[in-house]
């Protein structure tokens, strides 16, 4: 990798100081894109699950949540380098910084390229000294088609880290934010269609990581081509990357994989536990459930993440105090919308999963209700946290998430002894949420989060 350039002048009008009412359209238009995002990843697991217990059955289904969490835990090695190079590659654009631009994104292709190389060795080395099988005591595959099931589900997940860091910090550094939020959503929307041909067709768990894996390497191909095309500076290679540069976004860099850490432990974590403790048909309400409930989290994230590019380029700027004004009014509206949906979901809950599940499992409304607390809570601090996210200061926030994370897996040894399955999987998703909440509630908006 060589030294970071010497930063020069962009020369577009595109990111020049916007009025009021632009800053809201270019708000609205991420907001369609990242609640397309949001539409498409519920479609993966709404629409898909019929057609897995169908074909698969309870156990078979649970089976795949169980195996296919795995490569989640391995995608850690990440670090967050994607999320906060993306975050200084817009603040370095709005300086009109193209040299430091192209050293950030370079920096973090490369990154990620030793990452998606190193998660693929780890994933063959333990595939020869752990029997997945085993391990996570499915039956319905032997140790070689596991081990075959797991490569391949690395590999997609390697695509995926190149689309959500390094390409997704392209589209919204050469201003075409709700462009890239599209074309990388259907990369989700390709995995629900593959997978309901590769179930209805008869096909099984390898066939089915096969098939997903060759969908997201074409299209991140493909889009890596349309990016070269569409931006006006020659911004894909490795030549510029630099160490000095990756060390000087590490800290930012943890801040966001500390709360991908958590949210990890706390969901594929939880799930590996319920799993050792509870029959598959419970795992599968539990899943589902969580998946349910989940939307109440999924409109935070959506607000959080399409206002997010235009808090870093206004604070690039220098327009903090536009910057804070904005991300308040943000907040307060989506928190609001953000309980009212947790109050309709927990009363039509049962309802929707007993359709969902073609009558197949039944829950009730206290169950509901205990699962979704994590994401209201969740809404409650993500949302207010933005600003820190925007401009890359929110690693002691993320320490505190990872801590309670940790802390609610080891509350599960206490609460199984004193609750029913389900209920402890609930109570640990909420802790490491409220925890944060409470942290974030007490501090002060301006305050550094160093």
């Amino acid at each position: 990798m060589q030294p970071q350039h010497a930063a020069t002048p962009m020369t577009t009008d595109s990111l020049s100081p916007r009025s009021t009412g632009n800053l809201w359209r270019r708000f609205s238009a991420n907001l369609l894109g990242y609640g397309y995002t949001q539409v498409v990843t519920l479609a993966v697991q709404f629409i898909t699950v019929p057609f897995f217990l169908h074909h698969w059955g309870n156990k078979g289904y649970a089976e795949w949540l169980v195996l296919s969490g795995v490569p989640t835990l391995l995608g850690l090695l990440d670090l967050g380098v994607g999320q906060a190079s993306g975050s200084k590659a817009i603040m370095l654009a709005a300086r009109n910084q193209i040299d430091g631009v192209r050293c950030t994104l370079q920096t973090s292709l490369f990154f990620t390229s030793i990452v998606a190389a190193t998660l693929l060795v780890i994933a063959w080395f333990l595939g020869h000294v752990i029997d997945w099988a085993d391990l996570l005591k499915l039956s319905f595959l032997n140790r070689s088609q596991a081990n075959t099931v797991l490569l391949l589900l690395c590999g997609h997940l390697c695509f995926t880290l190149v689309g959500n860091g390094p390409m997704s910090g392209w589209f919204r550094v050469i201003d075409r934010t709700s462009t890239g939020i599209f074309l990388l959503a259907n990369r989700r929307a390709l995995d629900v269609i593959v997978t309901i041909a590769i179930l209805s067709y008869g096909y099984g768990p390898v066939a089915l990581a096969a098939a997903l894996l060759l969908g997201q390497m074409t299209l991140t191909f493909l889009y890596l081509l349309l990016l070269h095309r569409l931006s006006p500076w020659p911004l894909l290679g490795l030549r510029h990357a630099s160490w000095t540069e990756f060390r000087s976004i590490f800290k930012p860099a943890l801040g966001h994989v500390g709360i991908t850490v958590g949210q990890v432990v706390t969901l594929q974590g939880g799930l590996q536990l319920l799993n050792q403790i509870a029959p598959p048909s419970v795992v599968v309400i539990y899943s589902m459930g969580r998946t349910l409930m989940r939307l109440v989290l999924q409109l935070g994230v959506t607000a959080s993440h399409a206002v997010r590019p235009e808090l870093s380029r206004l604070v690039g700027q220098g327009e903090v105090s536009a910057a804070k004004s904005l991300h308040t009014r943000i907040s307060l509206v989506v928190i609001l919308v953000s309980v009212a949906s947790y109050l309709l979901l927990t009363g039509i809950g049962p309802w929707v999963m007993e359709i969902w599940s073609q009558h197949r499992l039944t829950t009730n409304h206290m169950v509901l209700a205990a699962i979704g607390l994590h994401a209201l809570f969740n809404v409650m601090w993500y949302l207010p946290l933005t600003y820190k996210v925007a401009v890359n200061l929110h690693a002691k926030t993320s320490a505190i998430y990872l801590a309670g994370c940790i802390l609610s897996l080891c509350a599960w040894p206490v609460l199984v002894k004193i609750l029913p399955p389900l209920y402890v999987a609930s109570i640990a998703l909420a802790i490491p949420e409220f925890i944060t909440w409470v942290y974030v509630g007490s501090t002060r908006p301006t305050k550094g989060d160093h």
